[in-house]
């Protein structure tokens, strides 16, 4: 027999070293349809990535799985070959098995159907590969009754309308992105001296370090515009204008407000417009456009001493900054921090940030320059 009329299995591949198991995303095929060898037949998704499967084969083909199902490696998808008969009959068989297979998997013993009726357990919710004994039959109704018992301790409050928001925000990422994270250790103490400087010479009230951070993250954007960008229903959005969302804690509440056209500002009017942007989140005074389509993310907790975090990004955005407090082993002549980015890996690859960070970097090392002017 050929290898083209042959019965070919298609399997669920090894996509990454430390992959178990893959979501069936999408079939771009149905059954009976010809293909050809290397013709994407499946999309897979693992907890880093979503892949494109080729066909090895030339040949009809039949699906076996779902989309939405979740496989393990080596899991067969799909038989391909040039017999249709042959094909549907194989198909039947592998249901067949998979059915028996369902059905084995829920065969008690007598004693266990016995407990099971009189503690009013249902076997069918005990999952459980072989035969289920009356072991643990008991052991499912006593881990429900615990269950129970906490449940009736409990005190149960409806979200409020800005819980639900910040569902929503936060779902976003999960739905929408495949995120990565880099870090890096930057010395900030030429950006301190600075911020003091410019503190003083424009008689400002308030610490401007945070803002000159935004503004320098701004430039950089600026710079390399296609950081000012996401992918929203499948399409790849460029953005002209940098829009600066800014995450603020107000009395325990996330807030999300947006300085738009940031990239407008020359650095003192940028300043000013943050720390007025500020101000008004914090008394509730934002305007409509303030709250709403922000590209990129910043945010910190350094006033909180947290030295490190993740941040989130922000719904139709693909990259997020946050700033740390300073860490413990500077010396009088460094002040170190971590500069942190969350970012949407199907648009930016881990040396584009690294890049963005040493330009970072180097943006504050001006601040020393400018004082020395």
């Amino acid at each position: 027999m050929s290898r083209e009329s042959a019965l070919n299995i298609v399997v669920v591949p090894q996509i990454g070293p430390n992959d178990t198991e893959a979501t069936l995303v999408e079939w771009h095929v149905k059954d009976g349809d010809a293909v050809q060898k290397n013709d994407i037949i499946i999309s897979l998704e693992t907890a880093k990535t979503v892949i494109d499967i080729e066909s090895e084969y030339t040949g009809n083909i039949v699906t076996l799985q779902n989309e939405g199902q979740i496989l393990a490696i080596g899991e067969k998808l799909a038989f391909i070959g040039n017999d249709l008969k042959k094909l549907a009959e194989e198909k039947k068989k592998y249901i067949s098995l998979q059915s028996s297979k369902k059905d084995i998997k829920n065969i008690a013993t007598k004693k266990a159907i016995q407990l099971a009726k009189k503690l009013n357990v249902r076997l069918d919710d005990i999952k459980k590969e072989g035969i289920i004994k009356s072991d643990d039959v008991e052991e499912y109704h006593n881990s429900t009754q615990e269950k129970s018992n906490l449940e009736k301790n409990d005190k149960r409050l409806e979200l409020s309308e800005y819980q639900k928001e910040i569902i929503k925000t936060i779902s976003w990422q999960k739905e929408n992105a495949i995120v990565g994270y880099i870090e890096k250790i930057i010395d900030i103490k030429p950006a301190k001296k600075y911020s003091e400087k410019m503190k003083k010479d424009k008689k400002w009230l308030f610490d401007p370090f945070f803002a000159i951070m935004a503004f320098r993250f701004v430039q950089c954007i600026k710079t390399d515009n296609l950081f000012n960008a996401s992918i929203n229903d499948g399409k790849h959005y460029n953005y002209k204008q940098i829009n600066l969302g800014i995450t603020i804690d107000v009395e325990d509440k996330l807030l999300i407000s947006v300085l738009s056209g940031a990239d407008q500002y020359n650095e003192v009017d940028f300043i000013e417009n943050l720390f007025s942007l500020q101000k008004r989140t914090v008394n509730g005074d934002l305007k409509p456009n303030e709250m709403q389509k922000p590209t990129i993310g910043i945010t910190s907790l350094s006033s909180y001493g947290v030295s490190r975090h993740i941040p989130i990004l922000l719904p139709n955005t693909s990259i997020m900054i946050a700033l740390s407090d300073k860490l413990p082993f500077g010396n009088k002549n460094s002040i170190y921090c971590v500069f942190g980015v969350t970012y949407d890996h199907r648009l930016h690859t881990g040396v584009q940030i690294s890049k963005l960070l040493n330009s970072f970097q180097r943006s504050i090392s001006k601040n020393l320059d400018a004082l020395n002017d």
